[in-house]
């Protein structure tokens, strides 16, 4: 096809489209849903009978009464709250005695090469400490990949790094 043909086609469609347009407005203009009354100028609205307050403004006591008022519905018969009272009791510090179960206060996040240890204190605070240094009591020895050794009260010990759980499955 030509693009003279195709022009002609395209022109002839807009052409009816604009009739059928015009055609769809005269019907609604001369063939309404519903009748429509001009002749009646009675509306079924109501008459305001009242006019409305001219800044009109409440005191703070009718505000009082109105805080006052209560919008909840009573429950009725509610059963009564027989649930266990525990009493938590309050432990200071200088209470707290400490147990020594021969596992240190202390455990291994990880290490870093051979010359940092990543340590997590009794205090869940993690320090980044080296060889020779020491924290709380304990001296760091030695630092292997996965493990340091510390010496904790005179005795060496070993601490290895817990497997990570989402390598296990």
């Amino acid at each position: 096809m030509s693009s003279r043909t195709i022009k002609q086609i395209l022109t002839g469609l807009a052409g009816t489209a604009l009739v059928a347009g015009v055609a769809a407005i005269l019907w609604s203009v001369l063939m309404p849903l519903e009748a429509i009354d001009f002749s009646s100028k009675v509306t079924n609205q109501p008459v305001p009978t009242t006019r409305a307050a001219q800044n009109q403004s409440l005191s703070p006591a009718e505000f009082e009464r109105i805080w006052a008022t209560s919008y909840r519905l009573p429950l009725g018969d509610a059963l009564p709250d027989t649930s266990p009272k525990v009493t938590v009791p309050i432990v200071k510090p200088q209470d707290v005695i400490v147990i020594n179960t021969g596992t240190p206060p202390i455990s291994l996040i990880g290490t870093i090469g051979s010359s940092i240890a990543l340590l997590k204190l009794a205090n869940n605070t993690v320090e980044a400490i080296e060889v020779g240094e020491t924290i709380n009591g304990i001296t760091l020895l030695a630092i292997k990949p996965y493990e340091v050794e510390i010496r904790l009260n005179g005795q060496t010990q070993t601490l290895t790094k817990p497997a990570d759980s989402f390598l296990e499955k």
